[in-house]
């Protein structure tokens, strides 16, 4: 008899020492999935900034491809364009700045400038865009190329 007075003490005591096991390895759990949700809001920041990126990289090459079918419009500064500055006209410079102006539309803060160099018969083609919530930090892209 004694024998099993002494078992049924020992199975009391290790049912509690379970419970706690259980709360600790809860709290485990509950700070292991607050961590992967950081990390997934954190992947689905930096998507949204390489889609941004890839949006003016394809947007600078576009109109960079525009002007080298146009070297005589570089030459003559129709494509020179400040930040913020709206190109008018008709001539197909002008065309082609609008659908670029309008393109750069789709990118938070998105806007661009062109600069024509004839000395060097250089273009230097700048586009700039918020990656952030806020606009104050802006991200560049530049590209330079003969035409």
């Amino acid at each position: 008899m004694k024998f099993s007075l002494a078992r049924r003490s020992e199975t009391s005591r290790v049912t509690g020492f379970s419970l706690l096991e259980v709360l600790i390895a809860m709290i485990v759990l509950s700070i292991g999935l607050l961590s992967i949700a950081g990390l997934v809001a954190n992947s689905l920041s930096a998507n949204n900034a390489s889609g941004f990126r890839a949006e003016a990289i394809r947007t600078a090459n576009a109109l960079a491809d525009a002007v080298r079918s146009n070297p005589q419009g570089a030459m003559d500064g129709l494509y020179d364009v400040a930040y913020g500055a709206s190109p008018a006209g008709s001539a197909k410079a002008a065309t082609d700045l609008i659908a670029w102006k309008a393109s750069l539309a789709k990118l938070p803060s998105g806007d661009g400038a062109v600069a024509v160099n004839t000395a060097d018969e250089s273009v230097l083609v700048r586009v700039h865009w918020s990656e952030g919530r806020s606009s104050a930090a802006l991200t560049e892209y530049r590209v330079r190329f003969n035409f």
